[in-house]
């Protein structure tokens, strides 16, 4: 299979999950993250029990490195690095501070989807083989 049409069948098989979670839950609407957590834990991994976004990111790199890197090194790094975003963007001050940390959020989740998506791939293909 080729490689696109591999990523339009996860991506179908993610837009069949999310049509569920739609009739079940209906549309949701949460906030990413609570002020009163980014200020407080004096950053936002620590209520999540994540590590920082320059943590994971060196892990991630020794991890590949070493030849013992994962696609959840991956995932860890991308989600730390969205959490981060998201800690900004409740921060952010005055709307056009907020419109870009929103946007800078959005476009590390869709990282960190493209991550997800790459990984229920690989294991498309390994399970094919």
């Amino acid at each position: 299979m080729s490689g696109a049409s591999l990523t339009e069948e996860v991506l179908a098989a993610v837009a069949a999950e999310r049509a569920r979670q739609n009739a079940r839950w209906g549309a949701s609407s949460h906030p990413d993250v609570l002020v009163d957590e980014v200020v407080c834990a004096r950053g936002v991994e620590r209520v999540y029990g994540v590590p920082d976004e320059a943590t994971a990111r060196a892990c991630c790199g020794r991890a590949f490195q070493s030849g013992r890197g994962t696609w959840f090194r991956i995932h860890l790094e991308e989600f730390s690095e969205a959490l981060r975003a998201a800690g900004a963007a409740a921060l952010a001050k005055g709307p056009d501070d907020q419109s870009l940390a929103l946007l800078r959020l959005e476009e590390e989740l869709i990282q960190l989807a493209a991550t997800l998506v790459a990984h229920v791939e690989d294991l498309r293909q390994r399970r094919s083989r």
